[in-house]
């Protein structure tokens, strides 16, 4: 049997498979990409850049932007949720109109089981671009997601009070 990978399984295959971007480029690799531009180039000169806020957005705060993007989804791609959902903050703290900010953060809250802050970052992406339609399918995903976890606690919960006033008025009665 050819052993390329056209020709063989994902689950067939020998060693784990690396993660590869479209272009070709390793997610790992793309991360430190993103990581070291977004670093050292702005960050690292910051109160360079704090002198052109009324620039526009095509200058350096665009590509501070887009580089922050785009670590935001390599780190969704590594499931390194925790940092996908920083980055977001970092890019709504500077651009609150940022939809693909707010998408990726609620994509990466709702693998963390944040379902309701997942939620109003959907709707706030919905809000911003009203017909994006993957937001749209995520935020009705959020919403079912939620009403599920209610009706569970609903029936973990619902006749705990009842089991503690009847225990107590054993107790009682056995007082008396």
């Amino acid at each position: 049997m050819d052993r390329s990978s056209r020709g063989v399984r994902d689950s067939e295959r020998p060693h784990k498979l690396r993660r590869r971007l479209p272009t070709g480029l390793d997610v790992d690799e793309a991360t430190a990409s993103f990581d070291s531009f977004v670093n050292l180039t702005f960050d690292k000169y910051n109160h360079f850049w704090a002198n052109y806020d009324c620039l526009p957005l095509t200058t350096p705060r665009f590509f501070r932007l887009a580089g922050r993007l785009n670590l935001a989804m390599c780190h969704l791609k590594r499931e390194e949720w925790i940092e996908a959902r920083n980055v977001c903050d970092k890019v709504i703290a500077e651009n609150a109109a940022a939809e693909k900010a707010y998408f990726r953060r609620g994509e990466a809250r709702m693998k963390l089981n944040d379902h309701g802050p997942a939620r109003e970052d959907f709707a706030k992406c919905v809000e911003l671009d009203p017909e994006n339609a993957a937001a749209k399918k995520r935020l009705a995903h959020c919403t079912q997601l939620i009403k599920a976890q209610k009706e569970r606690e609903k029936r973990t919960f619902a006749n705990m009070f009842d089991k503690f006033a009847q225990a107590d008025t054993k107790r009682e009665e056995m007082a008396k």
